[in-house]
């Protein structure tokens, strides 16, 4: 009674500012307790919901490739096979000399003259193979050089040209052909030992 008396006693410009703050703070009051939670929590939701569904959407990828693992595995197994036979075999200095044999053979075969034939120090890789570095200079016409590095990128070894530079042959020049010296940087992978764990 005392508070009704009281309000009672407003004046008219107060009770409608009283009654503006009410119409004001009321939704915000709303808002802050009761929409804003709501709509965080919807949203929660649907992050679970897609996160659900994305999880759900790999395992049926997984069940339906089921039938073809087996398959793919033979398939990768294959091709690892068929990279390690272009490994060259032995430990440093064997499969350093291996590697130095079968460059020789192709610039043989390319009618080339070998003029220098260096091996580096071979180093092991990441993935555990063994890097086997040669720096080659030779010395022949054109069409021999693009035979040669042809060959050795397209042979039955696994060998990478890595820095090629082709200029004039200071020599005087024979017939109708103009020598051109090759220098190059060749690199062979051999398999070396590794720590447990480590597969190339």
């Amino acid at each position: 009674m005392t508070r009704k008396l009281s309000l009672a006693r407003l004046r008219p410009r107060d009770r409608r500012a009283l009654l503006m703050g009410a119409c004001i703070g009321a939704p915000a009051l709303v808002w802050a307790l009761a929409v804003k939670p709501y709509i965080a929590t919807m949203r929660a939701d649907h992050a679970t919901l897609e996160t659900q569904r994305s999880l759900l959407a790999r395992e049926r990828g997984a069940i339906d490739a089921a039938p073809r693992t087996p398959r793919e595995i033979e398939r990768v197994r294959a091709a690892l096979d068929r990279e390690r036979a272009r490994l060259f075999e032995g430990d440093a200095i064997s499969s350093a000399a291996a590697l130095t044999s079968y460059v020789k053979d192709a610039i043989e075969e390319s009618s080339l003259t070998l003029q220098q034939l260096d091996a580096r120090e071979s180093a092991t890789l990441p993935s555990g193979l063994r890097d086997l570095t040669l720096e080659l200079r030779a010395e022949g016409d054109l069409r021999g050089i693009l035979d040669m590095l042809t060959s050795l990128e397209n042979g039955e070894r696994l060998v990478r040209v890595a820095r090629v530079a082709i200029e004039r042959s200071a020599a005087p020049p024979n017939a109708a052909t103009e020598a051109l010296v090759l220098t190059a940087t060749l690199h062979g992978y051999a398999e070396s030992e590794q720590p447990t764990g480590v597969q190339p």
